[in-house]
């Protein structure tokens, strides 16, 4: 993944990594490197809701919409991430948004990416520092 994000021939503000360990892999590597660009990678493939913030490089995924098919119905949420953007197109924060789809049942977790310290302790957010897994 590394390799094919270093050939690109511009640097990218968002890029689409459908296996999440994948992603992962991609953002932690980037980190050590020291790659100081913004950089949104939006993900799936693993069907939970998280973000993940090394330093400057955000990991979104925003869960399932049904992978399990007609047999999974009504057991899993389905789930989303709603991107709010400045007008210049970094990232502010992320709505992450559950709904059941039979009950109406809902949840939204707002998880604010511009601030001061968004790793305080009070959102849905996994911090990871340089180094550490």
């Amino acid at each position: 993944m590394l390799t094919w994000f270093e050939s690109l021939p511009e640097a990218p503000d968002v890029v689409m990594v459908h296996e999440n360990g994948l992603a992962q892999s991609l953002a932690r590597s980037l980190q050590q490197e020291g790659y100081r660009r913004r950089l949104m990678i939006l993900t799936g493939h693993d069907h939970r809701q998280h973000i993940d913030l090394y330093r400057h490089i955000v990991v979104v995924d925003g869960g399932t919409v049904g992978a399990g098919g007609v047999f999974g119905a009504s057991k899993s949420p389905v789930g989303f991430a709603h991107l709010n953007l400045s007008p210049r197109g970094r990232l502010t924060s992320a709505d992450l948004v559950q709904a059941q789809p039979f009950t109406g049942a809902a949840q939204a977790d707002r998880v604010v990416i511009a601030t001061q310290d968004p790793c305080r302790a009070d959102q849905p957010l996994v911090c990871h520092k340089p180094g550490g897994p």
